[in-house]
Parts: structure tokens; C-alpha cells; sequence
């Protein structure tokens, strides 16, 4: 019987040619945009899910009032707050600032590029992120103040097949930094991209602030304790800055990181790319 509707369907199809094209075309073309959506919403509301602490990540968000009503959110914070917030709140397990900076020269050998996605971070970045260390330890990867490490993409733009572990990048043709491991190279569904991880002292070298309170010049990432609220460890930290600074005006609250993406519209920082309207529309 089957093979009689067969034999039916395709006389049909060659008796209605064009009529048959039409259909078939518009079914190919319907389920492709529909898998191509299906895959597109998918990777939206998985940013940054491969953190095995995804669920605990925050990020301090900043917000202004001025007095001729205008309102500003922002993600960057001055460099002495994470040391406050890692002694001051035994919710938080680790605090790690983060600086991303571009538009640096880096020489290897004849070997000599532009370079735009360096993360200075502190050393607690790798136990609050989970970036995947495939030549050399977590641990130990930024133990060195004048290290860096660096993703599989720039270990064969640099070093081709050799090794590259012990090899020094020189940066901005003055400071040195030897290469202490090798990182996975970074998801595409990640907010935070980089090719060069660099210990946040090393900003000192770029003329940075990187303990005081009056540079707004970094965001800070939060690992939360499993059994912590966040909503509650976040109204405990909104007059931080104000405590400690009495011409400030921002206050301080946390995001999730699972809204980084798609909930940051309007909020000035790293990340928050996507929009969740768009989501909702596909």
C-alpha cells in the first residue's frame, strides 16, 4: 500500500511541476529558518552556562542618580573594593576584579601584533570562572606577577607547534611576561572574551590604579556561598562606596550572572550584548 501513495505522490509531482517546487521549496526553506532559530535561541539563554558555578556568579552593578534626574547603570567599580567586600561579607567565597584592555602591541621573536582582548584579573578568576586550563595548573597559572596565559588560538598564531609554556611575549615593547599555561579557547556563548589572561597587578605598568577608590575602572565578579540569598548579601552592600567615599553617589547591588546577557540593556559594562525581547520575538 505504501509503495501505491508513493507511486501516486510522485505522479503528482511530475504532473504539477511547479505547483510541487513551490511546496517542497517553502517546507525547506520553513524547517531550515526553524532549526537555524532554534539553534540561535538556544545559544542565547545558554551564555555563560558552562560555568560549573554558574548558579553562585555575580556581578556588581553600579547605579547613579543625578540631580537633574538622569540615571546611570554601570558595571565598573574603583580597585579597593573587592578587597572590602572579600573581608567584609563571609558570604562571598572569592571576589576577583577584572580589566579588559585592547590596542596593545605584542612581540614574539620577528613576530609582532595588535592585540585587543587582554583580561587583567586576580588570581581568584580561575576559582570563580571555569575556564578550562590545558597546559599548566589553575592553581598556579598567574602565581607569577609578570606571567600571562594564553588560549589555543594566539599558542599556534604565536608558537605554531612548539610549546609555548616558558616563552616571554614582550608588551607594548617594555614589559615582559612569560607564559606560564595554556587556556581552552573561550566559548563563543561567553560575556567576558579574551585571547591574553595577565595578573591585575601588572595594570601598575599601564599607569593604573589598582588599590585605591577613586578609579571607576573595574568590574567585579562575586562567587556566592551555595546557601546565600543574593538579594539579601545585595541590599548589604548598597552604601559601600557612599561608607567610604562622602561625595559618592552610587549605590551597589548584584547581578546574577545568568542576566549579564540578556538583561543588561542600558547598563554600561562588559558583556550584555544580547537582548531578551529578541528572544521572546523568535
Amino acid at each position: 500500500m505504501f509503495k501505491n501513495y508513493l507511486k501516486i505522490a510522485i505522479r503528482n509531482i511530475i504532473k504539477q511541476k511547479t505547483y510541487s517546487f513551490i511546496n517542497i521549496a517553502g517546507l525547506a526553506v520553513g524547517m531550515a529558518s526553524f532549526i537555524l532559530i532554534a539553534l540561535w535561541v538556544q545559544d542565547e539563554i545558554n551564555y555563560d552556562k558552562f560555568h560549573s558555578n554558574f548558579n553562585n556568579i555575580y556581578r556588581v552593578l553600579d547605579y547613579e542618580k543625578y540631580s537633574n534626574g538622569e540615571e546611570v547603570y554601570f558595571t565598573q567599580n574603583p580597585a579597593g573594593l573587592a578587597s572590602v567586600l572579600k573581608s567584609g561579607y563571609p558570604e562571598m567565597n572569592e571576589v576577583a576584579r577584572v580589566r579588559r584592555m585592547g590596542d596593545i602591541i605584542i612581540n614574539y621573536e620577528n613576530k609582532r601584533f595588535n592585540e585587543d582582548k587582554l583580561l587583567f584579573v586576580d588570581p581568584s578568576f580561575f576559582k570563580i570562572f571555569t575556564f578550562p586550563v590545558i597546559n599548566g595548573s589553575k592553581e598556579t597559572i598567574l602565581k607569577s606577577p609578570y606571567s600571562v596565559a594564553i588560549t589555543e588560538e594566539m599558542s599556534v598564531k604565536y608558537f605554531g607547534n612548539e610549546d609555548p609554556v616558558g616563552k616571554t611575549l614582550k608588551l607594548n615593547n617594555s614589559l615582559d611576561l612569560e607564559i606560564s599555561g595554556i587556556v581552552k579557547n573561550v566559548p563563543s556563548n561567553s560575556h567576558l572574551q579574551f585571547s591574553f589572561i595577565i595578573p591585575f597587578e601588572r595594570l601598575k605598568d599601564f599607569g593604573h590604579d589598582v588599590d585605591g577608590w577613586n578609579s571607576y575602572a573595574y568590574a567585579t565578579y562575586i562567587l556566592l556561598d551555595k546557601n546565600a540569598d543574593y538579594k539579601t548579601v545585595s541590599n548589604k552592600i548598597t552604601n559601600v562606596i557612599k561608607d567610604r567615599e562622602e561625595t559618592a553617589i552610587v549605590t551597589l547591588s548584584l547581578q546574577p550572572i545568568k542576566e549579564v546577557h540578556l538583561h543588561s540593556s542600558g547598563i554600561w559594562g562588559l558583556g550584555g550584548d544580547g537582548d531578551i525581547k529578541y528572544v521572546y520575538i523568535f
